[in-house]
């Protein structure tokens, strides 16, 4: 495999074929222009989506999200502070832009707020934004981005095109499991102790 960060290892030999650590790690410049975004991420979702990133880290978490669009599931995982919340948040807003129904959980409403006020802040920088209140942001062309609970969010998945779990390592197994039988999901999450161990969740 030429890509970077995957690890292969031999069943039959039983031996690590490559560990999958980066070396040296890369590195990323924190700042981007907006013609650098718009050059070199994004296929489908708005430029003022990228235009809203403040790092290469936001920018390519984004595009790894624009997968939602298809029968995908998407991992995001990162240590805290990274961006990851606001890059799922622009995932949602970008979604509702094209009339999509997203749905967002976490262990609290108050996890959640960031993917909202993200979701908000795009949609409102477009011109498109329709109705922001505490768990629910709407578009003007129909899409919305809504706020559930992780037990009720799992029984409703299929009134959604797409979910979004944040904080998902906080969540139990069982739960995260049932978002694999709906639509495109993607788990963002940090698994460095914040939330929980994060042990259940790399399993």
């Amino acid at each position: 495999c030429s890509h970077r960060g995957i690890a292969i290892y031999d069943a039959t030999t039983e031996t690590l074929e490559r560990d999958g650590l980066t070396h040296p790690a890369p590195t990323l410049r924190t700042q981007l222009t907006d013609e650098e975004k718009r050059e070199s991420y994004g296929n489908c979702f708005q430029a003022a989506a990228y235009d809203a990133c403040l790092t290469t880290d936001q920018c390519e978490a984004l595009n790894t999200l624009e997968a939602l669009q298809t029968p995908n599931f998407v991992v995001l995982t990162a240590n805290r502070g990274r961006g990851k919340s606001s890059a799922a948040g622009l995932a949602a807003g970008s979604l509702a832009l094209m009339g999509e129904r997203v749905l967002v959980t976490a262990p609290t409403a108050q996890n959640a707020q960031e993917v909202l006020a993200r979701s908000a802040e795009l949609l409102r920088s477009v011109d498109c934004l329709g109705q922001s209140v505490e768990q629910r942001v709407s578009s003007t062309n129909g899409g919305a981005v809504t706020f559930l609970e992780p037990t009720q969010a799992a029984n409703k998945l299929t009134e959604y095109s797409a979910a979004i779990v944040d904080e998902a390592a906080a969540l139990p197994v069982d739960t995260l499991t049932a978002f694999l039988t709906g639509p495109p999901a993607a788990f963002v999450t940090t698994v460095h102790g914040y939330e929980g161990t994060g042990r259940g969740f790399d399993v």
